[in-house]
């Protein structure tokens, strides 16, 4: 992964995770899957990891929520969605 690709902080805390079905984390897991984006920017969550799994079932999605604390924890890979959680 180019370290000259701007990282992308996608929140998904408070009012932006949509309605009760869960749209703001669904279009968030459907966007993170291809791999387009990973060539353009370096995606970065910021909210409850636990919402973006469920998400990635709802949708039968294939990738993984990486836990991590901070930004350089962050490996920036289609398949794998970096998750500064601010969940347990």
């Amino acid at each position: 992964m180019s370290n000259y690709l701007p990282i992308i902080g996608i929140t998904i805390i408070g009012t932006t995770m949509g309605d009760a079905s869960g749209v703001g984390p669904e279009v968030v897991v459907k966007n993170l899957a291809h791999d387009t984006v990973y060539k353009q920017c370096r995606p970065l969550v910021i909210g409850d990891a636990r919402r973006l799994e469920r998400a990635i079932e709802l949708v039968g999605g294939q990738a993984k929520v990486q836990r991590i604390k901070e930004a350089p924890q962050a490996r920036y890979e289609p398949g794998t969605i970096d998750c500064i959680a601010t969940s347990v």
